[in-house]
């Protein structure tokens, strides 16, 4: 697995905890054992593109848990361009149906 891909998968885990907002550069660095440059050397354009790639991994894995929190204010786009049925089960989550 790249250190990229490792770097998402610690994301995720961190927004399940936390929240996909408060994941933050540092955070990042600390679970995956590399520093705050490295998660910059990816993201180099700041921490909202790695929340957007945080997204867009939790809905590829259908991961109704983060998706969820991209649908509440402020509302993510990559979660509101989400499938239609990933929306209806992330919002079942939300209003707790899920």
């Amino acid at each position: 697995m790249s250190t990229r891909a490792i770097l998402i998968q610690h994301g995720l885990t961190l927004a399940r905890a936390i929240g996909y907002d408060r994941v933050s550069r540092s955070l990042a660095a600390e679970a995956a054992g590399v520093s705050q440059a490295l998660v910059s050397y990816y993201w180099p354009s700041g921490i909202e593109a790695y929340h957007a790639e945080i997204m867009e991994s939790a809905v590829a894995a259908g991961d109704l848990e983060v998706v969820a929190q991209g649908l509440v204010a402020p509302i993510h786009p990559v979660a509101a361009a989400a499938p239609v049925e990933l929306r209806r089960a992330a919002a079942a989550l939300i209003v707790g149906e899920g």
